[in-house]
């Protein structure tokens, strides 16, 4: 991690272009990343404070200014895990007919059967968002094939994972009070999280979305993607621009990287 501190470092020194220094940084993020995996899986403390040892603790790693959406600050993959909902609407109360209506989607690379358990937790979460958490934002984690669910309760409109987000092939579900479709916070964390394989909402009204991370996916190459949408497309920080960023990245990359079914 130092050497790609020191890369960078060079590369803003030597004048290089724009994109080779987006891209050393999408692989420092990439990096840290596995590095706090790493930690975790062997109970070890991070030691954060010798990465920076190195002669290089100006150096920004970041992908510029954090952007914010209606002062809300937008994480960083390396950052804890919080995801948000960023519509203000008033949240929908989930219902009965809510809950019966959510629908079996079909999602590549799992089995009939697995769909079919999917769609029974998405009503179980809506179920507990709905007598536990006043129909507010409420997640299931599933790690490493277990069916065994680990429950997060949030506000009205985010999550906070803490460091919960990490292991091997993550499936992370949860509900969106306000009907929304993935935020941008939503995207960051699918993209940069490489613990995640798929991520789904089932919306408080009973629809589902999903993602999942196919063959083609590449994590630098997508955060190097989210990184350059985000230098074009965001120029006042609204959530309208945020909302067609997220579509533009999520059309452009579906057949090959990332199934979404919508």
């Amino acid at each position: 991690m130092r050497r790609k501190r020191e890369e960078i470092a060079l590369l803003e020194k030597g004048g290089a272009s724009e994109d080779d220094i987006l891209a050393a940084k999408a692989k420092y993020h990439a990096l840290s990343d596995e590095y706090v995996k790493f930690s975790k899986a062997m109970n070890l403390p991070q030691q954060r404070e010798r990465i920076s040892v190195d002669g290089f603790k100006g150096v920004d790693t970041s992908f510029g200014k954090p952007a914010e959406i209606e002062d809300k600050t937008v994480a960083k993959s390396d950052e804890s895990g919080i995801i948000k909902e960023t519509s203000k609407k008033p949240i929908t109360i989930i219902t009965d007919n809510a809950i019966k209506s959510v629908p079996k989607v079909e999602i590549s690379g799992y089995t009939a059967e697995q769909c079919a358990f999917i769609q029974e937790q998405h009503k179980e979460l809506l179920r507990c968002s709905r007598d536990v958490n006043n129909s507010c934002e409420v997640a299931f984690v599933f790690k490493s094939n277990s069916k065994n669910p680990i429950k997060y309760f949030g506000t009205d409109n985010s999550i906070d994972f803490g460091t919960g987000l990490f292991g091997n092939d993550i499936i992370l579900l949860h509900n969106h009070p306000r009907n929304t479709s993935y935020s941008y916070k939503d995207l960051v964390q699918f993209v940069g999280n490489r613990s995640i394989k798929t991520m789904t909402i089932v919306k408080n009204n009973g629809n589902v979305e999903t993602l999942t991370k196919l063959d083609g996916f590449d994590t630098n190459a997508q955060l190097l993607q989210l990184s350059r949408l985000e230098r074009k497309m965001i120029i006042s920080k609204s959530n309208a621009e945020y909302e067609k960023l997220v579509l533009k990245f999520l059309t452009k990359n579906t057949g090959g990287v990332i199934e979404w079914n919508n």
